[in-house]
């Protein structure tokens, strides 16, 4: 709860070990140490405090075992007091970037990861554009221009954007910088003979944890907007930096880039997301401000799912069908159930002793998520999916027991068929399918599935395997890939080309980091069986 509420205020990086605690603390010890030095008649006693602030703010980094964050601002309170001790002013905005470049140089590829842009992003949209406020004033500019910075940010790497992030850091943030921080660093000192002073920080956070629940509680939490709404989100931020430096034309530009970049990054609007998610299934489809989940993957990779889910601006799940209940299919549904609101969940209809889907029907049980049995059917935009093989005999393996989910759209049918082998294929036939141009291979391309009678059957364009990177079952097994290759089927891999897309439309292509796009002919078999 406590987590979940300071993420929903924008404030989650109170939980981490970040360079404003590293900031606060070699402040108040620097103020303290000046202020005693003064009273003991010293000469420059502000020379004192820098010197005390070091050791402190290095001691405090290596206690957190170097987190990026901190290490930015240790290095950048190293560089101002050596400055201070040397008699040497220095220029914030340099300090920023010449530790932006040792970081960068110890850690290559640091300047990609989420946590370096928010910190070094943020502060140096306060060192360009808030640095001379003082007082109450300084720490609402500050709030603002840091959530201007990092929204952007947010948005980009976790989907999201917490409305009460400018509020909630200019009541939270300075108490957990300048006071708890300390206090706890101090309680820690002395823990050997007291523990009072770790007492007053532990009711001091409980306090501020409690003012971040009322905040997220006023405030509805923190909202998905999905990766795409990043361009927008930095507007705010443009428009500081127009106002701040009266540049008006760069700042016009920048809006028509932003757009722009809005308008190529927003996800299609009626798609099919075969998401990576080791070895295990899980599909996404999308239309008409709808989402259908087609199983959930194994539980270890339920971040990833839920990441993409994020990525994409899904706030809500319509509905979810799970086609068995093993494991590496329902894995996820717990987290995601507990994340996010899911409407209902279709299920084979038989009982299983599985640890996942005894926390999945539990974690639905708390929130209200109704679990039927049947073959539902339904609408996304220009979608329509149904499902069938509900009610499978007890004789039939949990594979063979898989639902199967049809997706039509336009352009392009897919055929999502669980963990069918042999005899859940026989049944799959028996009931008349129609030709696909895409087809989910079943049971991960396993020696006993893909059958000939299915594929000729189906007559797919294109195959995609939901298979993990180096897996030890050996899926795709080769029979079954020159199975496909023979019928002219175009293959992707889920270990070897990550998400694979496809995108409804007059002309239905699929898309695959690495591999250029390919339109797929409408499904439809020739006079005598397979691809036309």
């Amino acid at each position: 709860m406590a987590r979940r509420a300071l993420e929903d205020t924008g404030t989650g990086h109170l939980l981490a070990v970040s360079g404003l605690h590293v900031g606060g603390l070699a402040w108040v010890v620097a103020l303290l140490v000046a202020a005693l030095a003064r009273r003991a008649g010293a000469v420059d006693p502000g020379r004192w405090g820098a010197a005390a602030a070091l050791p402190a703010a290095l001691a405090y980094v290596a206690l957190a075992q170097f987190p990026l964050s901190a290490c930015r601002a240790g290095l950048m309170v190293g560089l101002v007091v050596v400055g201070r001790l040397l008699g040497r002013p220095s220029d914030t905005l340099d300090l920023l970037g010449l530790a932006a470049l040792a970081v960068m140089a110890a850690v290559p590829g640091a300047a990609a990861e989420p946590g370096f842009q928010l910190s070094f992003g943020a502060v140096a949209a306060l060192l360009s554009l808030a640095p001379k406020a003082r007082g109450l004033r300084a720490a609402v500019l500050a709030a603002v221009v840091a959530s201007a910075a990092t929204a952007p940010i947010q948005a980009w790497h976790f989907g999201t954007v917490a409305p009460a992030a400018p509020l909630a850091n200019v009541l939270l943030t300075p108490v957990a910088a300048t006071v708890l921080v300390p206090l706890g660093a101090l309680g820690l000192a002395v823990s050997s003979w007291t523990s009072v002073v770790l007492d007053a920080a532990a009711w001091g956070a409980e306090v501020l944890i409690a003012a971040a629940e009322a905040l997220a509680e006023l405030t509805g939490g923190a909202r998905v907007v999905g990766a795409h709404a990043a361009p927008l989100l930095a507007l705010p931020l443009v428009g500081l930096v127009a106002v701040a430096t009266g540049r008006r034309g760069p700042a016009a530009l920048a809006v028509v880039a932003a757009l722009g970049a809005w308008g190529v990054l927003r996800p299609p609007a009626e798609a099919l997301d075969v998401v990576p998610v080791g070895q295990g299934d899980a599909i996404v489809v999308r239309g008409g401000g709808r989402t259908l989940l087609v199983d959930a993957g194994p539980d270890v990779e339920a971040r990833r799912l839920f990441a993409h889910l994020r990525h994409l601006g899904v706030a809500r799940l319509d509905d979810v069908v799970i086609s068995h209940l093993h494991p590496d299919h329902t894995g996820g549904l717990a987290a995601l159930i507990g994340a996010l609101p899911v409407g209902t969940v279709w299920w084979n209809g038989r009982r299983s002793p599985s640890p996942p889907w005894r926390a999945a029907r539990a974690a639905g049980a708390r929130r209200g998520v109704a679990f039927r049995v049947g073959e539902p059917a339904g609408a996304l935009g220009a979608l329509r999916w149904q499902t069938r093989l509900s009610g499978p005999p007890a004789r039939l393996s949990e594979n063979d027991a898989s639902l199967v989910v049809r997706v039509d759209g336009p352009g392009a049918a897919v055929l999502l068929t669980g963990d069918l082998e042999s005899a859940g294929e026989a049944r799959l036939l028996a009931t008349g399918p129609r030709p696909v141009a895409l087809l989910k291979a079943p049971h991960h391309g396993s020696r006993t599935s893909s059958g000939p009678a299915l594929l000729d059957a189906l007559c797919p364009r294109g195959v995609v395997f939901n298979v993990g990177r180096d897996n030890r079952y050996g899926f795709p097994h080769p029979d079954v890939v020159r199975r496909y290759r023979r019928r002219g089927i175009t293959g992707w891999r889920t270990d070897r080309d990550g998400l694979v897309r496809l995108v409804f439309g007059s002309a239905a292509r699929v898309d695959a980091a690495g591999r250029l796009p390919r339109t797929l002919a409408p499904a439809g078999c020739g006079a005598e069986g397979g691809v036309r």
